[in-house]
């Protein structure tokens, strides 16, 4: 959902914001979170959240002070006769990305690998077939379906990181194996794609007992020549742009007050009194970087 750390806070809210009505919009089912989505901070996620119809699967993302999860452990959605449940996960290093640690003291991502042996039993009891939603890359996601009996499906999101094992401990500490033929899967794992570029399809055949006796997928690649969609245009085109817009406006109106106030104040001093503003300015600055 957030791209990029440079853009200020208040512009990256209108992006997300318009980014999460318009995933309302197309009907999600839902959202598996990584460190991006905490930018804001988890009460600006909390209320940005709130009214969606899809839900954010947060299994291993839990508060510190009483093991509930941010968001949902789990949730099970009916397609036909199929109960599908659906499961989310992030690395235990994830909220180690996020600038304001301030913002995620009060929650802790737990080994992904340990929830899921844990959630995944409980959830084949209420479900037929189970996806994964993973940020923990493709190589670790395909390890952690390798170890984790039950998933049919994963769909892995985040970065494998260079010069790694493919299965990282980040992603998995001791309840995934780092040896091995990682890159194998013995369920689907598919990689979501960057900015949305294709779109992943998936088909499975299940049989009576809930074993999956055909499956099929592909990734359809988004060209230009794809029309865009009106209703989703109307959220996220001239609207969103023209909120960024006055947003910008805003901000250098309130930057220019400032540095005019500034000016008077300084124009009121005399040389002497600069200069005595300027040395403590320093001894601060020098102060601080000793720290």
């Amino acid at each position: 959902m957030f791209l990029t750390r440079t853009f200020a806070p208040e512009i990256l809210a209108i992006a997300a914001e318009t980014g999460f009505k318009a995933m309302d919009k197309m009907d999600y089912d839902a959202m598996s979170p990584g460190w991006r989505e905490f930018s804001l901070g988890t009460e600006f996620l909390k209320k940005a959240t709130a009214d969606l119809n899809f839900s954010l699967i947060t299994s291993n993302l839990v508060y510190r002070d009483n093991g509930h999860p941010f968001g949902r452990e789990y949730v099970i959605k009916k397609t036909g006769d199929v109960r599908v449940g659906i499961v989310g996960v992030m690395a235990l290093d994830a909220l180690d990305n996020v600038t304001d640690k301030e913002s995620v003291k009060d929650l802790k991502v737990l080994d992904p690998g340990d929830v899921l042996k844990r959630v995944v039993p409980e959830l084949r009891e209420k479900a037929d077939f189970i996806v994964l939603l993973s940020q923990c890359g493709f190589k670790a996601t395909t390890a952690l379906v390798n170890v984790v009996d039950g998933i049919g499906l994963a769909v892995a999101g985040g970065r494998d990181k260079a010069g790694v094992p493919a299965a990282p401990a980040p992603c998995g500490s001791e309840s995934v194996p780092t040896g091995g033929a990682v890159d194998v899967a013995i369920v689907p794992v598919v990689k979501a794609a960057f900015l949305g570029t294709s779109l992943g399809y998936f088909q499975v055949t299940l049989g009576n007992s809930g074993t999956v006796l055909s499956s099929t997928k592909k990734a359809i690649p988004l060209g230009d020549d794809v029309s865009p969609d009106p209703t989703i245009v109307a959220i996220t085109g001239d609207d969103m742009y023209k909120k960024i817009k006055e947003e910008r406006k805003i901000r250098a109106e309130k930057r220019d007050k400032a540095v005019r106030l500034e000016a008077k104040e300084l124009w009121k001093m005399s040389p002497e009194e600069y200069l005595r503003m300027q040395s403590k300015e320093q001894a601060g600055s020098m102060k601080g970087k000793k720290k």
